[in-house]
């Protein structure tokens, strides 16, 4: 937990290694009404994909003995509140919730960081937005997530630009999840609920190798460019 603001976190790049170990739904950094906040060059990193990654509420469950299993719903940076924070040069791989997460705030910046393989069915962002303000998503990659940007309700803002955002649908039978998982990693990349604010996303690079995409990006009933 960030205990202060104006406040850096500064790694190694890819041997500052950050391991979370947990299911729950809780940050592996975690920040609470910061400001001028700097994570850089970390890799963060949770459990390992074959995890199970599935519905365990009863009414959601694909078979029944799903209803009650630990389910990997962990985040890897999650920001409550916090203002002009920025999270740039990290790798940011295998949480189940989300990569990155943001609870309110505003003004805050994610760039130039390699998010991958953060998936689970129903949820699964590389980055998250509940209720933020003028957030900037920019220059990162994005790989293997049921949405790259999770647009949440909210009045959540957000501007996504010159990002690169690929699935591959040939990764997933090495997951060792349910075959209906591959409709969740087919979903939209770029995702704006009903509710949230306004949403810009331009310049970008979406694909999706050996499967069909439902659509680059949705937009459910807020005002978008």
């Amino acid at each position: 937990t960030v205990p202060c603001g104006n406040v850096s976190i500064y790694g190694d790049g890819p041997t500052t290694v950050l391991q979370g170990t947990w299911y729950e739904a809780k940050g592996l950094i975690a920040a609470e009404g910061r400001s001028d906040l700097r994570l850089t060059r970390l890799h963060l990193r949770g459990l390992p994909i074959t995890e199970f990654r599935g519905y365990s509420e009863a009414r959601y469950a694909r078979v029944p003995e799903d209803a009650g299993r630990p389910s990997v719903m962990a985040r890897g940076i999650e920001l409550h509140n916090c203002a002009r924070a920025r999270v740039d040069h990290c790798e940011i791989e295998l949480f189940g919730h989300a990569g990155v997460i943001f609870y309110g705030g505003r003004d805050n910046l994610v760039d130039h960081c390699f998010l991958h393989e953060n998936f689970r069915y129903g949820y699964g962002y590389g980055v998250a937005t509940p209720g933020t303000q003028a957030l900037h998503i920019e220059d990162n990659n994005f790989e293997n997530h049921r949405h790259g940007i999770a647009g949440n309700a909210g009045g959540a803002t957000y501007i996504a630009r010159y990002n690169r955002m690929v699935k591959d649908a040939s990764v997933f039978e090495a997951w060792q999840q349910s075959p209906d998982g591959i409709k969740h990693l087919r979903a939209h990349e770029i995702d704006a609920h009903a509710k949230t604010g306004m949403t810009i996303a331009h310049n970008n690079y979406v694909a999706m190798l050996g499967a069909l995409m439902s659509g680059a990006a949705m937009m459910r009933g807020n005002p978008a460019r």
